[in-house]
């Protein structure tokens, strides 16, 4: 599960400064790496993948996404879709 909010200090949610790219260069790998990037993490909705089952050897599963800062809850719900599964 990634978390719905950042615990970093001073509330900075980048991982790494942000590089020294030309404005342009800047603007297409941003819109690259945002085409790849879950809405749930881009709104601040906390979510969880969870797989559910094998079909002819490729995995099969679901992305569980709750609201923001419903971490919590959205764990629960988690564990209650495993159980019924049985996976």
């Amino acid at each position: 599960m990634l978390p719905a909010a950042s615990h970093r200090p001073g509330g900075h949610d980048s991982a790494a400064p942000t590089p020294r790219l030309h404005p342009a260069a800047y603007a297409d790998v941003r819109g690259r790496t945002l085409t790849l990037t879950s809405i749930a993490g881009l709104s601040g909705a906390p979510a969880v993948s969870l797989p559910l089952a094998d079909d002819e050897g490729l995995p099969l599963g679901v992305c569980l996404v709750g609201a923001p800062g419903a971490d919590l809850a959205l764990l629960d719900g988690a564990v209650a879709v495993m159980e019924a599964t049985d996976t």
